[in-house]
């Protein structure tokens, strides 16, 4: 886990693709019953941060 809130939670979540292949990484949002996908970190933890505005 990356960061946590009390409505939700961020993490980076690593994901072997075959034996011997590169990690695909993605970073997830939890936020029940929502769950939002990202390929970087920086779009994520955007999203994230903006919530509080929200």
């Amino acid at each position: 886990m990356l960061q946590q809130r009390i409505d939700r939670s961020f993490w980076q979540w690593d994901r072997d693709l075959e034996a011997g292949a590169d990690v695909l990484t993605r970073f997830v949002i939890l936020r029940p019953p929502e769950r939002l996908d990202y390929d970087t970190f920086d779009e994520a933890e955007a999203m994230f941060e903006a919530m509080d505005e929200g």
